[in-house]
C-alpha cells in the first residue's frame, strides 16, 4: 500500500481524538516533512522508530464501534515494517501521508491535518488496491 524511505519515529498521539503521528523529519534530501497520520486509532501494538523504508500494509477488516465515528463500521488492522522486518500493528480507521515544513515540537494532528500548510500524497481509503481489497 504505502512505502516511503527515511527514519519515522513516533511523535504524538492524542487520546481525545484517537489520532497518531509518525514523523520523519525534513534532512538534507529535503526540506519538508513526512508526517504518517491515523484516525480512529483503537490500539497498536509498534515501535518508536522505524529505519529505512517504511511499508505500510492493511491486513484485515474489521468492526469497530470507536471506527464508526470516522469510517462507518470499519477498522483495519494495519501492519508496519523496516528494514528490520519486525511486524508491527495499528487498529485505525484510515490513514494518510502528509508533506509539511513545521517546526520541531509542532504536532500536525487535529485541525492543522486538514490545512492547506499540510500537502496530503497518500489517503488509504483513495488507494486501488484497498478499494479492491475493501471498499468495493
Amino acid at each position: 500500500m504505502f512505502k516511503h524511505s527515511g527514519r519515522f519515529q513516533l511523535i504524538d498521539f492524542q487520546l481525545s481524538h484517537n489520532e497518531m503521528l509518525l514523523r520523519s523529519y525534513a534532512n538534507a534530501e529535503r526540506d519538508y516533512n513526512i508526517d504518517i497520520l491515523f484516525k480512529g486509532v483503537t490500539s497498536l501494538n509498534i515501535k518508536t522508530t522505524f529505519y529505512g523504508e517504511i511499508n505500510i500494509e492493511v491486513t484485515t477488516k474489521k468492526q469497530s464501534q470507536l471506527a464508526e465515528i470516522i469510517m462507518p463500521n470499519e477498522a483495519f488492522i494495519f501492519k508496519i515494517f523496516d528494514k528490520y522486518k519486525i511486524d508491527n500493528f495499528i487498529e485505525a480507521a484510515a490513514f494518510g501521508a502528509f508533506k509539511n515544513k513545521l517546526d520541531f515540537g509542532y504536532t500536525s494532528l487535529g485541525e492543522f491535518m486538514w490545512s492547506p500548510s499540510n500537502e496530503c500524497i497518500y489517503w488509504s481509503h483513495d488507494d486501488e488496491e484497498f478499494k479492491r481489497m475493501f471498499l468495493l
